[in-house]
């Protein structure tokens, strides 16, 4: 395909039937590129929030062992208080728990940060809606801490590395993060 030299008049374009073929293997291999994008970018939000959870289980635990006092990452849909609930997709937040009631006192002085609802179609379930790190930098839950990532279409079917993340504390603070061994609805 390309310019064709007719003569000694110049040169003449690309036909008609050239166009409409060029177009048709643009648009098939368009239709077969999309799910495979669309896949890598799931994939990569989802690593951006795994991160962003692991980041602020890591600042609280931090924060803890500089204060040298309890500190608590919990549940929050208002960014004042902890909801009490395992779904940790409206939000977070973290706070000194000077008394240790595992409740925010003063909303001023009290709160360390606050971090809003997930983006995108994605839950995050944990199994605590709280966790406290002491002054060691230790997680005081029974044991092991899950938190469980999931894109919307992920499935117990059809789980993938792209669909869902898994991240544990562990009783000494430290996290984790795994690929597509999440619990997803």
């Amino acid at each position: 395909m390309g310019l064709r030299h007719i003569g000694k008049s110049g040169y003449k374009g690309f036909t008609i039937i050239e166009m409409v073929l060029v177009v048709a293997v643009l648009a098939v291999l368009v239709v077969l590129a999309i799910p495979a994008f669309n896949g890598l970018v799931q994939g990569k939000q989802l690593v951006g929030q795994a991160t962003e959870v692991t980041s602020a289980l890591t600042y609280a635990r931090s924060e803890a062992i500089a204060r040298a006092t309890n500190v608590v990452i919990c549940a929050s849909d208002d960014g004042a208080a902890c909801s009490g609930d395992n779904d940790w997709s409206t939000g977070w937040i973290i706070f000194v728990d000077k008394n240790e009631n595992g409740s925010i006192d003063t909303l001023a002085t009290d709160l360390l940060k606050k971090e809003g609802a997930m983006l995108g179609a994605v839950s995050l379930n944990a199994d605590a809606a709280s966790i406290t790190f002491n002054y060691q930098g230790e997680s005081e839950a029974a044991g092991t801490v899950s938190f469980d990532l999931c894109a919307e279409n992920a499935n117990e079917a059809g789980l993938d590395k792209n669909k869902s993340r898994k991240i544990l504390v562990n009783t000494v603070g430290a996290t984790s993060i795994s690929m597509g061994t999440a619990t997803c609805p």
